[in-house]
């Protein structure tokens, strides 16, 4: 058990210890985890732009002084002409970014610290930006890794965390389905385990949620006793289920044969339905 407060984020990622992005996978199925993180032949696949634009948003809020590997591209540089190949030589090595880009995220770490309860943890004394943290499952057993992007000062025993989230929609019922549909419940229940398995106690995790594009938003979210209890579920069900494919080597998808189907809730007819046409 440990805390690394200086990892690259490279060579965190680089090692094979459970994260968060894997039991996401499992929840998906246990096939779509191995084939993300175990296949050897698996494709490698760059950045989307949604990561980039978070990475981005992660750094300048979190990690200023790392901002010096950002440059924005002038609007005039045109990369098909010699002066435009010069100066995208000058900044070899470093993320381009549009002038567009480069003005969301101001809008957006403004309106985050516009936040009272955000403002407060960003500003409050001491803080740990993206640190590593790995444990011991104690029921499976199995090695577990995660980053949180911030804590508040460790030595305190008593911490907070704050996870920094991009979204379209920073409503209750928006970011609601968006906890939903990307395991937000659960990635907060993993942090905390870690977290106090170092023996430290986790106060509250809060999301620091911002909207991605005008008008800029953020709200300050923590999940209810329901959600939270729910994710602590799903993370102890996902590791159990992980340790066993892991074990005999079986990684199954959806089944195998014929495999009932049904509508979702949503689609069933019920006997109420009228139909909106008119007899012949």
């Amino acid at each position: 058990m440990s805390i690394i407060y200086d990892m690259p984020a490279e060579q965190y990622h680089a090692t094979d210890a459970v994260s968060n992005g894997m039991l996401t996978a499992m929840a998906e199925s246990p096939f779509h985890c191995w084939s993300k993180f175990h296949n050897p032949d698996r494709p490698q696949f760059g950045p989307t732009a949604a990561m980039k634009a978070g990475t981005l948003l992660h750094t300048a809020l979190l990690e200023p002084w790392n901002m010096g590997g950002y440059v924005v591209r002038p609007d005039d540089v045109d990369a098909r002409t010699k002066a435009g190949k010069e100066w995208l030589a000058s900044h070899a090595g470093r993320e381009i970014i549009t002038a567009e880009q480069h003005e969301t995220v101001k809008q957006q770490i403004k309106a985050i610290h516009a936040e009272p309860t955000l403002h407060m943890l960003l500003t409050s004394g001491f803080t740990v930006a993206e640190s590593s943290v790995f444990w011991q499952d104690a029921a499976t057993g199995l090695q577990c890794r995660a980053r949180p992007d911030l804590m508040t000062d460790p030595t305190r025993k008593h911490v907070t965390v704050l996870d920094v989230k991009s979204t379209a929609d920073a409503s209750p019922d928006g970011f609601g389905k968006s906890a939903a549909k990307f395991g937000y419940h659960r990635q907060a229940a993993h942090y905390t385990n870690g977290i106090e398995a170092q023996g430290l106690t986790v106060d509250a995790f809060v999301f620091a949620t911002v909207t991605s594009s005008y008008p800029f938003i953020a709200v300050a979210y923590i999940l209810d006793a329901e959600a939270a209890a729910q994710g602590f579920e799903e993370v102890a069900e996902l590791l159990d289920l992980y340790g066993t494919c892991k074990a005999t080597g079986n990684w199954p998808a959806y089944g195998s044969g014929l495999q009932p189907l049904s509508l979702p809730k949503w689609a069933q007819r019920s006997n109420e339905l009228e139909i909106g046409y008119a007899p012949l």
